[in-house]
């Protein structure tokens, strides 16, 4: 593995690259600066300095046995623990930044999604059967719901795909992504459907396969349009008011904004870190 340099200019980025068979599915930015991502051919969590050296390529792995053997999602919670989500046994992990266990909750159910909200409750959307999608709000604490969400069936795609980025807006709605219908979904804790944004194609306004949602200090949401291999950035509320942010990212799977409030975006063969400016329009590096 190696990590290109960063630059001053916006237009470039920090870039960690991983090699050979490697690759990344999931991405977490911790508040200490750290980067953890999950990589998809080892089931191994590896985890970046803020200047992207590599600190550990096995995180949590003595914890990773028989019945924890494939981690497919992962957040930050509060007090410096992460919680990992675990596909085969289809449970949570709560690991500290010290690789301690510090519990597990038994979730049950296929997990598309995994976050945080600002009050430090795990969101995650599920599927419940083969017609019912769910989002679930549970205490970091103990893992007991709060509250659960009927995804409604009303829309294009929700029904027959998962929904594969959630993220609990400042207004506590619940903004979501569905990839098939290519909307974002803005939705109250009740499941009504209060916008919709975007739709299927390739110009501006639209996108093809998104995987991957974040959501500016300014409210803007950046989406990671996969299959145009590019990231765009929509006014919330309204669809004609959007952007082209990032072009000739070879497909992106993940967006974030990290402790430097710096746009992370993640593929599946490298971590690229923008100096992000609400008001910018940069130019991604050399697909990688």
């Amino acid at each position: 593995m190696s990590a290109m340099t960063q630059t001053q200019s916006v237009s470039q980025a920090l870039c960690i690259k991983i090699e050979n068979d490697n690759f990344f599915i999931a991405v977490c930015c911790r508040s200490d600066g750290c980067y953890m991502l999950i990589n998809g051919n080892t089931n191994r969590i590896h985890v970046y300095g803020s200047s992207g050296e590599l600190l550990q390529t096995n995180f949590g792995n003595r914890l990773l046995n028989k019945r924890f053997n494939t981690p497919t999602l992962i957040t930050e919670l509060p007090n410096s623990r992460v919680a990992v989500f675990d596909s085969h046994s289809k449970k949570i992990l709560k690991l500290s930044f010290s690789e301690d266990l510090v519990d597990t909750y038994n979730i049950g159910l296929a997990t598309y999604c995994l976050s945080a909200n600002r009050y430090g409750h795990i969101v995650m959307a599920h599927q419940k059967s083969k017609t019912e999608r769910e989002i679930s709000i549970r205490s970091s604490e103990n893992g007991y719901i709060i509250h659960t969400i009927s995804i409604p069936r009303t829309v294009r795609g929700v029904v027959e795909s998962p929904i594969y980025s959630i993220y609990n807006n400042q207004d506590s709605n619940i903004v979501a992504l569905d990839p098939l219908s290519c909307k974002i979904l803005v939705m109250n804790l009740n499941g009504a459907i209060l916008s919709q944004i975007g739709r299927e194609g390739f110009r501006l306004g639209e996108m093809e396969n998104p995987r991957s949602l974040c959501l500016d200090a300014q409210n803007k949401i950046i989406v990671a349009d996969t299959k145009n291999n590019r990231i765009v950035r929509f006014h919330s509320g309204n669809s004609n008011r959007s952007e082209i942010f990032l072009q000739e990212v070879y497909r992106p799977l993940a967006v974030a904004f990290d402790a430097c409030d710096q746009l992370v975006v993640m593929t599946a063969k490298c971590l690229m870190i923008f100096n992000y400016k609400s008001s910018v329009i940069p130019t991604a590096p050399p697909m990688y």
